[in-house]
C-alpha cells in the first residue's frame, strides 16, 4: 500500500467489489487517506492501490468502518491520541462520525429495485424474482446480483464480511430471476443487502460498475 498501516486500519468490500481500507497508521503518523484496491487485471503483479480524497477525521484504534445499504460507507470511533486522558476509554474515545460516498455515487444512473422477496432460500430450485425499475432506463443493462452480509465489525475486524455473486436470467425487460446460494457453506444463514450491479459500459466514465441500493434479504434454511 501507499502508507503503513498496522495501528488498526478497516477493511471492507463496497457494493460494487472494491476494496477499501480505511484509517489507520502507526506510533508516529495517522493515515487520513483512503485507499482502494485495483484488481481487475488477472495478474496479481500488477494490481494497485489508489488513494481518495482524504478523511476528516483520524481512524485508528477502537474505530469501526462498515458499508450501508445505499452503498455509502460509514465511519466513526477511535481513540484520541493529541490528549490521551490516561487511558480512561469513555474519555478518550472520538464522537465524530463520516460517510464516505464511492465514486459509484457520481457516475450516472444507478439501477433501482422496485421488488425484491423478503425471504429467499437455498439451492437452484428456489430462484426468486427480482425486478428493476426502467422508466429512467429502458435499455438498463444488469451486470449482476450480490449478496453482502451485514456487518459486525470490532476491533477493525469483521468476521461476517460475506460478497456474493449469484447466477441471474432476464426473461422479460425489467424482470429478472435469480439463483440463490446453493447451501450454507457459500452463505450462512442470515440478513444480507441484494445490491443489483449496473454494467460499467452505462456509467458515465465506462470505468465503474453502478450498484443499486440495497433490499434486505433473509436467507434461510426451508
Amino acid at each position: 500500500m501507499n502508507y503503513k498501516r498496522h495501528d488498526a486500519p478497516n477493511a471492507l468490500l463496497l457494493a460494487d467489489g472494491s476494496l477499501i481500507v480505511i484509517g489507520g497508521g502507526h506510533d508516529m503518523q495517522t493515515v487520513l487517506t483512503p485507499e482502494v484496491l485495483d484488481y481487475s487485471d488477472p495478474n496479481p503483479s500488477n494490481w494497485i492501490w489508489n488513494v481518495l480524497p482524504d478523511m476528516e477525521v483520524p481512524r485508528k484504534y477502537h474505530s469501526t468502518a462498515l458499508l450501508l445499504p445505499d452503498g455509502s460507507v460509514w465511519t466513526a470511533g477511535s481513540r484520541i491520541y493529541t490528549d490521551p486522558q490516561k487511558y480512561e476509554f469513555e474519555n478518550d474515545m472520538e464522537r465524530r462520525i463520516e460517510i464516505f460516498k464511492p465514486g459509484y455515487f457520481f457516475d450516472g444512473y444507478r439501477p433501482e429495485i422496485n421488488e425484491a422477496p423478503l425471504t429467499i432460500s437455498y439451492g437452484t430450485s428456489n430462484k426468486f424474482n427480482v425486478s428493476i425499475f426502467i422508466e429512467e432506463e429502458p435499455d438498463i443493462l444488469i451486470d449482476s446480483f450480490v449478496l453482502i452480509s451485514l456487518a459486525s465489525v470490532t476491533h477493525c475486524y469483521d468476521s461476517n464480511q460475506r460478497y456474493v455473486i449469484l447466477d441471474f436470467t432476464n426473461p422479460s425487460k425489467g424482470l429478472y430471476e435469480v439463483t440463490p446460494p446453493i447451501d450454507a457453506y457459500v452463505a450462512t444463514p442470515g440478513y444480507y443487502m441484494l445490491f443489483a450491479i449496473k454494467d460499467k459500459s452505462q456509467s458515465d466514465s465506462g470505468e465503474l460498475r453502478l450498484p443499486s441500493k440495497s433490499k434486505i434479504i433473509k436467507l434461510v434454511i426451508s
